[in-house]
This record gives C-alpha cells, sequence and structure tokens, in this order.
C-alpha cells in the first residue's frame, strides 16, 4: 500500500494553545491565512485534543460533503454549544431523527407556500419605510434584524406586530448569537453552572427565548385554531411512516426557535452588509436604482413578477453575500473513519472545516476577490463557476431548506429601500466583520437616509 502525502500545515510547538488562541482572537484572519501559505487543505493542531483540516477546494468541499458524508458527523463541541438553544432542531440533530423532522417540517417551505408569503414581506417593508419617516439616519443592522424578525414572527407564528416585543427579543438573540460564537471558538469554555456575568445573561436570554415561544405553543394547543402559519402546520403535522405520531411540544419548540433565529438573522445580516457596501459604491447603488425604479416608477412595492425581472438586485445581494457570507463558517465536520480528500488522508477524529468565506474569496474563482463587483452574478452564473465555490446556504443534503424564501424576502426589502431612499455612510472608516454564529459588523453600521 502506497503511503498519502502528509497534509501541510504549520509546525507546533505549543500543543495547539497558540493555533487556538489566534483562532479565537480573529477566525476569519486565521484560517484564511493558514490556507494562503499551506494550501488547499491544511493540517493544525487546535488546543490539546483536535486536529483540524481547513479545506477551500471546491472538489474538496464535494468530496467532503457529498460523496463520504457517510464517513462524518456535525462535531459535538459545536451542536452542543447551539443545542443550548435549538434543542434538537434539524439545525443539529441527525440520522433518522434529522430525516424525519427535516421532512415533517418541508411543506412549510414548498415554492407555492413561499410566494404566498410574499403579501406578508410587503406588508412589513411598508411599515419599515413608514417608521423611517424624518429620520435622518438609521443603524443598520438594528433595522434590518427587526424587520425580518417581524417578517419571520408573521410566517411563523401569525405575529402580525411585534413591536413590544421585538426589542426584548432582539438582545435575546444578539446575546445568544455571541454566546454561541464565543464558547465554540473558546479554548476552554465556562460551564454553564458556573454564576459568570455572562452565564447568567446568557442564561435570562435563553429563558426569554424560550418563553416567547413555549407560550405561543400553549396558547395554540388550547384553541385548536389553524391560523395558516408554520406554528399551525407543525402542531397539526402527523408522521404518517411511524403510526401517524405528531410532533410533541418540545420537538415543536426546537424546529420554531431554529428558524426563528436562523430565519431573520441571515438574512438580516444579509442586508445589513448589502446596504453598507452600496453605500461604499454610489455608482452600484445608482444602477441598482435605476433597475428598481424603472420596474417600480409608481412607488409601488415589488410583486412576485417584479422580482423576476430585477436581475441586476439578484446580482447585488448575492455578491453581497458572496463577501460577507452569513454563515462564514459553519461547517465543522467529525471524520467518523479515515476520509480520503484528494491525494490526503483525514484520519478518524480529524475535524474537517470548511468556510464560505474561504471559498467565496479564493482569488482562482473570484479574481480580485475583495472587491464588490455584482457582475460576477451576471448571466448564467452557475455554469462560469465551479461547483461547491459559491454556497452561502450550505451544501449537500443540509442546504437550508429556507434558502429561496430568504433571497425573495431578502430583494423584497432591499428593491423597497432603494425605491424610496439612498443611503450613504455617516461614518467612512471601514466596518470590521465580526465573526459569530453569522458574520455581523463589530459595531453597527450608521447609514444617512436621504427620501427620493
Amino acid at each position: 500500500m502506497t503511503d498519502t502525502p502528509t497534509i501541510p500545515g504549520p509546525p507546533d510547538r505549543t500543543f495547539g494553545m497558540k493555533a487556538a488562541m489566534d483562532f479565537a482572537n480573529d477566525p476569519i484572519s486565521y484560517l484564511q491565512n493558514l490556507v494562503d501559505e499551506y494550501g488547499d487543505i491544511a493540517r493544525a493542531r487546535f488546543g490539546p485534543t483536535f486536529y483540524s483540516y481547513t479545506i477551500r477546494n471546491p472538489d474538496y468541499v464535494r468530496q467532503v460533503m457529498i460523496s463520504q458524508s457517510k464517513k462524518i458527523r456535525k462535531w459535538e463541541r459545536q451542536t452542543e454549544v447551539i443545542r443550548k438553544i435549538s434543542g434538537e432542531g434539524t439545525f443539529v440533530s441527525e440520522g433518522d431523527f434529522w430525516r424525519r423532522q427535516r421532512r415533517l417540517i418541508q411543506p412549510a417551505f414548498h415554492t407555492n407556500r413561499i410566494k404566498a408569503y410574499i403579501e406578508l414581506m410587503l406588508n412589513h417593508a411598508e411599515r419599515m419605510l413608514t417608521s423611517w419617516e424624518g429620520q435622518q439616519t438609521v443603524a443598520a443592522s438594528y433595522e434590518m434584524s427587526k424587520v425580518t424578525m417581524g417578517i419571520i414572527s408573521d410566517i411563523l407564528f401569525d405575529i402580525k406586530d411585534l413591536e413590544k416585543d421585538a426589542d426584548v427579543l432582539y438582545e435575546a438573540i444578539n446575546v445568544s448569537v455571541e454566546m454561541i460564537g464565543a464558547e465554540i471558538t473558546a479554548l476552554m469554555p465556562i460551564p454553564d453552572w458556573v454564576p459568570t456575568p455572562r452565564n447568567r445573561r446568557e442564561n435570562q436570554a435563553m429563558a426569554t427565548l424560550d418563553r416567547f415561544i413555549l407560550e405561543l405553543i400553549s396558547q395554540r394547543r388550547a384553541t385548536s385554531k389553524d391560523h395558516g402559519d408554520v406554528l399551525s402546520a407543525l402542531l397539526m403535522v402527523v408522521d404518517d411512516e411511524h403510526d401517524n405520531i405528531p410532533m410533541t411540544d418540545q420537538q415543536v419548540r426546537d424546529e420554531l426557535m431554529t428558524l426563528f433565529i436562523a430565519g431573520h438573522e441571515t438574512t438580516a445580516m444579509a442586508l445589513t452588509w448589502t446596504l453598507y457596501l452600496l453605500a461604499r459604491h454610489p455608482d452600484v447603488q445608482e444602477r441598482l436604482y435605476e433597475e428598481v425604479h424603472r420596474v417600480l416608477s409608481d412607488g409601488r412595492l415589488p410583486t412576485l413578477a417584479d422580482l423576476e425581472t430585477m436581475t441586476y438586485t439578484d446580482q447585488v445581494l448575492r455578491e453581497a453575500m458572496r463577501l460577507y457570507p452569513p454563515a462564514w463558517a459553519i461547517i465543522v465536520r467529525e471524520a467518523i473513519e479515515d476520509v480520503q480528500i484528494g491525494d490526503y488522508t483525514v484520519p478518524a477524529g480529524g475535524l474537517i472545516v470548511i468556510s464560505p468565506w474561504l471559498l467565496h474569496h479564493d482569488p482562482r474563482v473570484f479574481p480580485q476577490p475583495d472587491r464588490f463587483d455584482p457582475e460576477r452574478f451576471a448571466g448564467d452564473w452557475r455554469k462560469r463557476y465551479p461547483n461547491y465555490a459559491y454556497i452561502p446556504f450550505g451544501v449537500g443534503e443540509r442546504t437550508c431548506s429556507g434558502s429561496h424564501m430568504a433571497m425573495m424576502e431578502g430583494e423584497v426589502l432591499l428593491a423597497a429601500m432603494i425605491n424610496n431612499y439612498r443611503f450613504e455612510l455617516v461614518d467612512d472608516r471601514t466596518i470590521e466583520p465580526e465573526p459569530l454564529l453569522t458574520v455581523r459588523p463589530k459595531n453597527d453600521i450608521q447609514l444617512r437616509i436621504i427620501k427620493r
């Protein structure tokens, strides 16, 4: 048998402590520097326990996530942290249970149902624009989170106006997202039972989110009324492959929590970075406005038919998600047996890291990768790029089930905003990304809004 070549990587004289600290301090730079120096698969000792294998080649992604998917599983450290919020939702569950839950919730994201959601999105877009009247500046991340949280609450729970709970839930989600990012990257996570100020703050945030969703489930169980929302669908669904067993309250809670947080956080961050990029590139913003205004010259909000004609709007949003993929490095898999990647073998127990950020900034696929250029996604762009080179919604059978809805929501909100306002940065300093569960701006982005 011929020995496979050794996977390249940096020398380690600190039992992985330096790598773990460098990653915790600046995950994006650490991973970028690693593949830039050592190539498309790079080995690094990560603390005293783990060895990581970071990959950047799209074909390597296919080999890991598609052709050898049975040889990997989600990294338990990552799933344990996320499980504190999502429980056994489809984001962390595995195997037959995951397949069952995915099958039961999939009808909520059927194409026909997603098309019906556009009216909800239009209502919330109009409400946001009305709230901006008379304002001179807005905080991008806060505003985008508030409107997308309102939309997902309407879709999931039939809540038409989340105003009274919005700020409390916004803060609770912020704390939870920060907690997930901090604990996954921490060298030595502090146990939850230790009464530190941060743990108390995190526990209070999770209790707030739990109380919000469990009370909704309890109220809906008591009435048995079909509201036409996802909550009603989950309460009524039965598993015809397993004796018509319905979901328990805990299963419903776990799926709703996953959809509530992921269903607004990723879209909010995609739009936040889109507005930032447009403010920094007024020529792109003006071209986008010309397309939107040509279609919506009477000032109305976009319909589904309108969106299909707004090709540049789609390009702008996709390019923003290339530069700032909301789920920047969410794919960490543990090899449960040896995994062949190209000419190399990742041994059982190794952690395979797939970062959309690295793939989206690969200069071999996207020349001048730090440049904002929506033309990259003009025409039949899927034929121009290798499969798995652009994965803002994940890859394989676990691709985000709400990706089509997220794109539609992003385009509706973006078109509505651009047709009514021009955006400028209040402060022209470069905003640094903060890679938590999603990529957020380290400080919220203050935008000057000028009514058109």
